[in-house]
């Protein structure tokens, strides 16, 4: 497939995939970032695509994988905001001077 026709497609696609992205991922940067990521995908591979319909069922599938391991990513190592970890901390540290 074309530079051309993957790129058309891609556009085409665009809001769709920003919306099946924003299902799965809360914040819209991560969206975006997974949005980014599947045009990359799409890229490398557009010489195996055969027809738009490849393009598209590839794009549809990449974006909602990507987004689901971006949010398993995330439950598997939530952020803590500091003030959070740092009263954790203190109350480790307290029971560690309680079982001494």
């Amino acid at each position: 497939m074309s530079e051309e026709t993957v790129i058309s497609v891609f556009v085409r696609l665009r809001n769709r995939l920003l919306q099946s992205a924003r299902r799965i991922l809360p914040r819209m940067e991560d969206a975006e970032d997974a949005l980014q990521e599947t045009f990359v995908r799409l890229w490398q591979r557009a010489d195996s695509l055969e027809s738009q319909k490849d393009a598209e069922a590839l794009a549809t599938t990449t974006i909602r994988h990507l987004g689901v391991d971006a949010l398993r990513a995330k439950q598997k190592n939530p952020k803590v905001p500091i003030e959070e970890s740092c009263e954790l901390k203190e109350l480790a540290d307290m029971e560690d001077e309680c079982r001494e």
